[in-house]
C-alpha cells in the first residue's frame, strides 16, 4: 500500500477485521500522500464499486488490484469486483 501510494496510486485497503494498529500500512505512510490511502474494514461481497470512486472523486483510475490469502470464492469474488470497476470507470 504505501509504495502503491508512493508511486501516485491512490490505495484502497480492504479487510474484513480491523487489524491491530501495528500492522496498519496506511499509519506508515508520509504524510504528504496520506490522502491517497483509504482503509475499509469490509467483507468483500459486501464491497460494492461506487465506494472506490466515491473514495477519490475527480481522479482518474490508475487500478493495481492485490490480494492476499484468498480462498477459491474470495478470488471469485475480487475478479468480479475487477471486472464492475473497470466497465463503470470504462478503464
Amino acid at each position: 500500500a504505501c509504495l502503491l501510494a508512493a508511486l501516485g496510486y491512490y490505495v484502497v485497503i480492504l479487510d474484513r477485521v480491523q487489524p491491530p494498529e501495528e500492522m496498519r500500512a496506511e499509519a506508515r505512510v508520509p504524510p504528504d500522500i496520506q490522502h491517497r490511502v483509504l482503509r475499509v474494514t469490509k467483507d468483500l461481497a459486501d464491497f460494492q464499486t461506487p465506494e472506490v470512486t466515491q473514495a477519490f472523486p475527480g481522479v482518474p483510475l490508475r487500478v493495481a488490484l492485490l490480494g492476499k490469502h484468498l480462498c477459491g470464492f474470495g478470488t471469485d469474488l475480487a475478479v468480479r469486483f475487477a471486472g464492475q470497476l473497470a466497465r463503470e470507470a470504462d478503464l
